[in-house]
């Protein structure tokens, strides 16, 4: 018994033993936490590589191609979507651009606008549309993605020739010029001569200085890759220029 109690208290202080206890502990700690930290690392590098993979910059030029020239392929590919989605939301973006239009002009939907005109009108935003000017730049490691933007003015351009002809035109309207005339007719002798007036500036469009959107390509709670509905906003309110200067 004496020997065993012995045994067990010159083990324990035993010099060369307890240092080499100690030794082998702290390599078994070091061995794991570098083990850990490699796993760690392993992941970050792996987490990122997942992240680089997803092209931030082609998102932002798909959607902007797809947006605004009906170059929907490429869109499609970066969502998982069918080409013909993508082209519905064109046709109905360029519907509501019309619309915006024929508010500018005057026009609301309680007119009577004849359809060719309405088509017509259509035709010459799609025109003047793929002409927008923005250059997306390659996204940094966070999925931040800038887009150097020349504003679209298309509204200031032709603002004083509207204005110009609405004013003879409701001197016209003022004489009872138009008193025979049905309400379509009235309507298209209002707009065909401001889509004249349209068409002849879609060959000379005027575009405003430079302007520089940084915008954030990240998953959502689902895991696509999006931006904020905010930053979609601030694109599009960018490209083209909706507000009047002389107002």
């Amino acid at each position: 018994m004496n020997h065993k109690v012995q045994t067990v208290l010159h083990t324990s202080i035993k010099p060369g033993r307890c240092h080499e206890s100690r030794r082998q502990t702290r390599r078994h700690h070091f061995r794991r936490t570098t083990l850990a930290v490699m796993a760690l690392l392993l992941f970050c590098l792996c987490l990122g590589g997942c992240i680089r993979t997803f092209d931030c910059s082609g998102y932002i030029q798909g959607m902007l191609d797809a947006t605004y020239k009906g170059e929907c392929d490429d869109y499609a590919a970066a969502t998982h979507s069918e080409v013909s989605d993508i082209m519905q939301d064109y046709n109905d973006f360029i519907a509501h651009e019309t619309d915006i239009f024929l508010h500018f002009c005057g026009l609301t939907a309680d007119d009577v606008i004849p359809e060719d005109l309405t088509q017509q009108l259509t035709g010459d935003l799609q025109d003047i549309y793929r002409q927008v000017r923005y250059t997306v730049n390659e996204a940094d490691r966070d999925g931040n993605v800038t887009v150097d933007i020349e504003p679209l003015d298309l509204y200031n351009s032709v603002y004083e020739e509207f204005s110009e002809f609405n004013e003879a035109f409701r001197e016209r309207n003022n004489n009872y010029e138009f008193e025979e005339f049905s309400d379509e007719e009235f309507t298209r002798e209002y707009l065909e001569p401001l889509l004249t007036i349209l068409e002849e500036h879609k060959d000379h469009l005027t575009f405003r200085e430079p302007i520089t959107v940084t915008v954030k390509v990240a998953p959502d709670e689902d895991g696509r890759y999006t931006i904020s509905n905010e930053e979609v906003t601030q694109l599009y309110n960018t490209i083209i220029n909706y507000t009047i200067d002389s107002i």
